[in-house]
């Protein structure tokens, strides 16, 4: 959310939540005007029409709510933010174990069911290597730290 404040030149108060569900409670009740949140969590909400999306920060629109456009296409550049997992081993792991890894999470990724519920949840994936993992990493420091330092953002324990 502060991306897109800063990118689209408007003011918003954070209000920590311990997780999407309780936001989008709020946001339903009218304690909050508006929530940045994942397609796992909002795209129910908007099914029901008990939500109404605005935007989405991806470069493309989702699958799942074509009719929302994206920041880009409302005219604030550079506002593309993703919500993204992976799995991670300590450094010094032997490259025959991180290529084991990375084959069987692939597979099980790539199994019918599993893209068929991903799917359902607006959820897409990357089956990438972990060189191309790790300079996807590099990128999202790029783009993230100097705007994490520069608002003094801490990881609330």
């Amino acid at each position: 959310m502060e991306m897109l404040k800063r990118r689209a030149g408007f003011d918003a108060t954070h209000v920590p939540y311990r997780g999407g569900p309780a936001a989008m409670q709020d946001l339903l009740a009218g304690t909050l005007d508006s929530v940045l949140i994942d397609c796992a969590t909002g795209l129910p909400f908007l099914r029901d029409g008990k939500a109404r999306a605005l935007l989405v920060l991806s470069e493309a629109r989702s699958a799942q709510a074509p009719e929302v456009p994206t920041a880009l296409e409302l005219g604030i550049g550079r506002a593309v933010a993703f919500g993204w997992q992976a799995m991670s081993a300590p450094a010094g792991t032997p490259q025959p174990v991180i290529a084991r890894l990375n084959q069987e999470m692939r597979a099980a990724i790539a199994a019918h069911a599993m893209q068929a519920r991903m799917r359902d949840l607006g959820i897409e994936s990357a089956p990438w290597s972990p060189a191309e993992f790790n300079d996807f990493v590099l990128r999202e420091n790029a783009v993230w730290r100097p705007l994490i330092r520069e608002l003094g953002i801490r990881l609330d324990s």
